[in-house]
């Protein structure tokens, strides 16, 4: 059996920061998103029991962290445990038990899935989820990216972000003591050692799980020469925005960056790293950094492209598996719902630090080749405004119209070329908004308002100096020779669909992304052939003829021939929207 714990002063100061008043909310929060609604946990465990479970202590006038520390107790008894002296020793560290009143029934211990990760999530509020990055990995995923993995006898497993255990759950071996598990939170701390005790009841042990905050201690519990053969975890997303932590070659601050960097320290010659990241890492400028890392300082194995989401993120997320050696040629297997196939990385990717999703196509390059040596401007020096951010949707926007209140724009309604006239109404006071842009960009003679969640641009053409809601942002874009109303046309047409479904996998539309999209010079033909197809269009109505007579005007353009129209078509799944 392993040492005792007790408990350390990262814990002790951990439970101190998340501690609660007895109606359950934090006594201090360091989280800028304020939202106190809690919604159950689509798609991480279905399961009647644990949601009755859930019901029972949900709304209860106990901290989160002392209900789930009486769940905890109640699966250990379930199994025989908690009569355990040890066990009981390792509990002394949490806190005590809420007196929950009603009978948690019993079968729900019995499923070998993670319920107490399922409540616990469930209780959070939406707004302490998003400031912690507490989005659990489901088991099917962790299944999928550990492939049913044995650790064998001298052989050591780390999850550095643990959260309630659920990689090390789906890891198998005869010895949980090569089982390591780090995590800030002692709550998940608590959890991952309860269900690891479950899972191996038959053994008398101390699961090697540590309170500790690995970016900042670089270690957990163990000893500084101890190097692992696997390190396999979903860390958090997003940026260090105090910048408090640090990792060779990483500049940006993204944490789960960060984390993979500290990981590849800790891991043997020819260990597996295996991590779960946000898209934006495969692709965006300002990660470059973390995939200089992957290309540079390990072996490519494979990328696992997912096609669901976290519930309650809007991010996609892949998972990448390299190996602690470094190579002169990276070839790799990218895992689709399409399908398998191999990838390398081409002389011509490195000075860009890409990694391709996508065997060379030829046609798909010469397409994005005609396309970049006609970049004549971009939208680099445009203006750009977020849509106002209410606070309270429900409270201030109205379905009738009052004396005081005007259109608003939001995501739904904004429609290739034209918004929807059906709106809902709301009295512009900016003083009530938690964020709107200055007034001046609403009332823009001419702009373009684009749908941030999508796949690719869609963009509507305003005049009329109306409103918009987050949902739905605004572009007064400014290009040499092109008018606005064009330049909508431009992102809404095919060609520039399938340019931005090419380089970006994202289901948001940002900013950035739209930076990076060329746009050509137009000689006097081109700017009147162009605007006539446009003007069709708002008259007459985006019908699939002028969509399609558009979308010629915009293939001409680019000098695009007739076998790579039809290649667009066929990647973009069709003639338009």
């Amino acid at each position: 059996m392993s040492q005792t714990h007790t408990i350390s002063k990262t814990t002790a100061a951990n439970w101190k920061r998340l501690n609660h008043n007895v109606e359950g909310r934090l006594t201090k929060r360091a989280n800028k998103t304020l939202s106190q609604k809690r919604t159950v946990v689509a798609g991480y465990l279905q399961s009647v029991a644990a949601e009755k479970v859930l019901r029972i202590v949900s709304g209860l006038p106990f901290p989160v962290e002392s209900i789930m520390r009486y769940l905890c107790e109640c699966m250990l008894r379930r199994h025989g445990l908690w009569r355990r002296d040890y066990v009981r020793r390792v509990f002394q560290q949490f806190p005590p038990p809420a007196p929950v009143r009603g009978r948690i029934p019993t079968v729900v211990w019995d499923e070998g899935a993670d319920v107490l990760g399922f409540v616990y999530q469930s209780l959070l509020t939406e707004g302490e989820r998003n400031q912690s990055g507490q989005y659990y990995t489901t088991s099917h995923i962790a299944r999928t990216m550990l492939a049913d993995l044995r650790v064998r006898k001298g052989e050591r497993f780390l999850d550095p972000c643990c959260g309630s255990g659920a990689f090390l759950m789906q890891v198998e071996t005869d010895d949980p003591l090569r089982l390591y598990g780090v995590d800030t939170n002692p709550v998940a701390v608590m959890l991952a050692t309860t269900n690891l005790m479950v899972k191996y009841a038959r053994y008398r042990f101390i699961p090697q799980l540590y309170c500790r905050d690995f970016l900042a201690d670089g270690e957990g519990g163990w000893d500084a020469t101890t190097r692992f053969d696997y390190i396999c975890t979903n860390p958090p997303w997003g940026p260090d925005k105090d910048k408090t932590y640090v990792a060779p070659g990483i500049s940006s601050h993204e944490r789960s960056s960060l984390f993979f960097v500290k990981s590849l320290f800790w891991l043997k010659p020819g260990g597996i790293l295996n991590f779960l990241l946000p898209n934006a890492l495969l692709h965006t400028a300002v990660h470059r950094d973390f995939r200089r890392v992957v290309l540079q300082q390990t072996t490519l194995r494979s990328i696992n492209v997912y096609a669901n989401r976290f519930d309650g993120v809007f991010t996609g997320f892949f998972s990448i598996c390299v190996e602690a050696a470094t190579t002169m040629e990276q070839t790799y297997e990218v895992h689709t719902t399409s399908g398998t196939h191999v990838c390398r990385v081409a002389h011509t990717d490195y000075p860009q630090m890409r990694l391709p999703l996508c065997p060379p196509d030829e046609t798909q390059e010469a397409i994005v080749r005609k396309m970049k040596s006609k970049g004549n401007d971009a939208l680099t020096h445009s203006q750009w405004a977020l849509g106002i951010v209410t606070g309270n949707n429900k409270g201030m926007l109205m379905n009738e119209r009052t004396l005081s209140a005007e259109p608003i724009l939001t995501g739904k309604q904004i429609q290739p070329f034209i918004a929807a006239e059906q709106t809902p109404f709301i009295e512009f006071a900016p003083s009530r908004f938690q964020q709107c842009a200055r007034e001046a960009f609403y009332r823009a003679p001419e702009k373009l308002v684009y749908r941030f969640i999508a796949r690719h641009p869609i963009v509507a053409y305003d005049n009329c100096q109306r409103l918009c809601l987050n949902s739905a942002n605004i572009l007064i874009p400014e290009i040499e020779g092109i008018s606005v109303r064009c330049v909508g046309a431009l992102l809404n047409s095919s060609l520039y669909r399938f340019y931005y479904i090419v380089h970006f996998p994202d289901i948001k539309v940002l900013k950035r992304n739209l930076q990076q999209l060329p746009f050509p010079k137009l000689d006097e033909c081109q700017q009147a052939r162009l605007g006539q197809a446009v003007g069709k269009v708002y008259a007459d109505g985006a019908t699939r003829e002028n969509l399609d007579h558009l979308d010629r005007v915009v293939f001409d353009i680019f000098g695009i021939s007739d076998a790579e129209r039809n290649y667009v078509y066929r990647r973009i799944g069709g003639t338009g929207e």
